[in-house]
């Protein structure tokens, strides 16, 4: 299998290293999927592949390359960003982001769209035959169910639990570290980009942060990578990062354990 430079890699040794060897052993002694010890490498966006949607005119540009994406793999990751709020309130979502297998994300600033565009988000998340990761689902579920009308998720997968099913003797498993932060460089060996926290104060602004984009496309980017690592080791098969998915012939796991709904 020819291997394709991607958007979002994991450590350069640690491919090499999976790529040598195509058996795995699931037992404590590891750090990352690979065996090697978590180093807090990267992850490397560029400007062409995280894409923010403000507008109209963006929205019908990109949403339909992101739904022909999702179209052909039938998975999304998805993740919810909004102005932090006191006990009691509701959660305002500002930003809806969502990625592929193809390794690009998608960040819809929902205040910014029309009530159509929005509608088609709406029922993208509704469509059944399509599985829609997280990490933290219902937190997330939660926030679209009150900031979206007649917001409805179906096929929903949390990425914690396909990790406790897929590496249940994994360190990360046994010591609770199942925060996407954590499940990053734990499997995978990377860390996410800074971020302060009064940056989340500005995620309304008229004008987002670079560093705030760069984090929002991460959170769904990293979510595509462990997805596809965690099928490529329940198959036995060669780490992959998502420009692979060109290359590979994906079939989903048995989701009927994984608790949809």
């Amino acid at each position: 299998m020819t291997v394709m430079h991607s958007p979002l890699l994991l450590c350069r040794s640690c491919a090499r290293q999976l790529t040598r060897n195509r058996s795995f052993n699931s037992k404590l002694s590891w750090t990352t999927l690979t065996g090697e010890k978590a180093r807090g490498g990267s992850i490397f966006l560029n400007e062409n592949n995280f894409f923010l949607i403000d507008d109209s005119f963006k929205f019908e540009t990109f949403y339909s390359k992101m739904k022909s994406e999702i179209d052909r793999t039938n998975i999304l990751t998805f993740d919810t960003e909004f102005i932090p709020y006191s006990h009691g309130e509701k959660p305002d979502v500002q930003l809806l982001q969502i990625g592929t297998l193809s390794g690009n994300s998608y960040l819809f600033r929902t205040k910014f769209l029309h009530q159509n565009h929005l509608k088609m988000i709406v029922e993208l998340f509704g469509q059944h035959g399509v599985t829609k990761i997280a990490s933290g689902l219902m937190n997330d579920e939660n926030a679209l169910n009150s900031s979206l009308p007649d917001f409805k998720l179906t096929e929903g997968m949390d990425i914690q639990h396909l990790v406790i099913v897929v590496l249940p003797d994994h360190e990360a498993v046994l010591g609770r570290k199942l925060g996407l932060k954590s499940l990053a460089l734990n499997l995978l060996g990377y860390r996410f980009p800074r971020l302060d926290f009064s940056d989340y104060h500005r995620i309304a602004d008229s004008y987002l942060p670079d560093r705030l984009v760069r984090y929002a496309s991460a959170d769904v980017l990293s979510l595509v990578d462990l997805y596809l690592n965690l099928y490529c080791f329940h198959h036995k098969l060669p780490l992959l990062t998502p420009g692979d998915v060109h290359n590979f012939e994906f079939t989903q796991f048995n989701l009927e354990k994984f608790k949809l709904r």
